[in-house]
């Protein structure tokens, strides 16, 4: 499936969705898609992560929003790919939010099964190990969307 919007949903905007969406535009610069990133439970915009900035600064790239945003249904079109964080996010999606379609965890799109950990109130090594992770698998992620394999399958079956 062609998509032509990416959410990146983590639990609050602060850390995880936004880390994921700077190095998503890092890595697939050429794929035509809007790349944005919301929180679950947003009760007010606040500033996002610190931590994670300084990671991703270490790493050359910059916090793409600098206040969490509310994730709605009406920020998904039939073309969105939601990519939550982990299995209980995804579930949430589809309970709380009544969103089913194109919903992956990060892990689901660079076929694995582990899910990413926040890192939030570890120290900074936590968040690099975070980064480390969620780079690997964004780039199997970008890897598949321009070759159309499908999430969840293997790549040496399809290539």
């Amino acid at each position: 499936m062609v998509f032509n919007k990416l959410i990146f949903i983590c639990e609050d905007n602060a850390t995880l969705g936004p880390m994921a969406q700077a190095i998503f535009d890092r890595e697939a610069p050429d794929l035509e898609i809007d790349v944005i990133s919301r929180g679950m439970v947003v009760l007010f915009s606040e500033p996002t992560n610190l931590k994670a900035s300084t990671i991703l600064e270490e790493h050359d790239l910059t916090m793409p929003v600098a206040l969490t945003v509310q994730f709605s249904p009406r920020d998904v079109n039939p073309y969105t790919l939601l990519v939550t964080m982990n299995k209980a996010q995804k579930r949430r999606l589809a309970t709380d939010f009544k969103v089913n379609d194109n919903v992956y965890t990060l892990a689901e799109c660079a076929g694995s099964s582990d899910e990413i950990i926040n890192p939030y109130g570890k120290g900074e090594e936590v968040y690099e190990e975070t980064f480390k992770q969620m780079e690997s698998y964004i780039k199997e992620m970008v890897k598949r969307l321009k070759n159309d394999i499908p999430f969840g399958v293997s790549v040496q079956s399809v290539l």
